[in-house]
């Protein structure tokens, strides 16, 4: 969706198993769990070897520079303002 979840946004808190609700026409995404279960919830993070192992091969370099200046979902995921 975007990388907000590997800078340690919202998404880095959705787990296995969590029923999640997109509404298009509201333009919303959801993740039904209670408050408190999701206030309590830490933000998952990519252990440093898979990061780095993730940023080479398969053509990823080759898009390094979109996904560096992409935007987050709230600011429209443009990569070309």
């Amino acid at each position: 969706m975007s990388p907000e979840a590997a800078a340690g946004g919202p998404l880095a808190k959705v787990q296995d198993g969590d029923v999640i609700r997109l509404d298009g026409l509201k333009g919303t995404l959801q993740v039904l769990v209670s408050q408190s279960q999701w206030d309590a919830r830490v933000a998952a993070t990519l252990p440093a070897g898979l990061k780095e192992s993730n940023a080479q091969g398969m053509g990823r370099e080759l898009f390094a520079g979109m996904r560096r200046n992409a935007r987050t979902a709230e600011e429209g995921a443009c990569s070309w303002l």
